[in-house]
């Protein structure tokens, strides 16, 4: 039982380690606007991303509705930050015990969230996802929201995809990394 609580926390760290690898990096976010969004939200983008690390104020372009749940984002990441952490920590203490087994399921729980979604709709993944994590119900606007406007459906459907081959790949890498000599 604890072999798979570690591979979860596993699992944990890879989503959360590519969702931080990914938002940090301003290149990957301009190529994801370019395919699914208007030019004008590339200049607020940045300066949004900017602001969810604490670099710099939240862009004007946004309503205060927008503005509370950019908020609740914020925090959002700034939870996911310690919870990376201590995914970490539980994901080496497992590894350390379990070694590999922990690092392979991990990938099983992994690849299984890959197939949950090729099989479950991603609005409705995303309808959850707000719905567990945004229960104050801040997050539904208008189709012609700024929010919206910048940042449609296929701006989150390209970021998940992205997060989920990431955290797959971190972890085939640490599996292999892990490969006792000889094998």
């Amino acid at each position: 039982m604890m072999r798979w609580a570690y591979s979860l926390s596993f699992a944990i760290f890879c989503l959360l380690l590519s969702l931080f690898v990914l938002v940090s990096d301003p290149f990957f976010t301009q190529e994801v606007l370019k395919l699914t969004s208007p030019p004008k939200s590339a200049g607020p983008t940045a300066q949004l991303f900017d602001y969810f690390f604490g670099l710099a104020p939240i862009p004007s372009v946004f309503n205060e509705r927008e503005v509370s749940h950019l908020r609740d984002v914020r925090n959002l990441l700034w939870l996911s930050f310690f919870v990376l952490i201590f995914a970490f920590i539980l994901s080496f203490s497992g590894i350390l015990a379990y070694g590999r087994v922990v690092v392979r399921n991990g990938f099983l729980i992994l690849l299984g969230a890959a197939i949950l979604g090729l099989i479950v709709p991603f609005n409705s993944l995303f309808w959850y996802f707000h719905l567990v994590f945004f229960p104050q119900g801040n997050w539904i606007f208008p189709a012609n929201s700024t929010l919206i406007t910048f940042y449609p459906s296929d701006f989150f459907l390209m970021y998940s995809i992205a997060i989920l081959v990431c955290a797959l790949c971190f972890s085939l890498v640490l599996f292999f990394a892990l490969r006792p000599c000889g094998e």
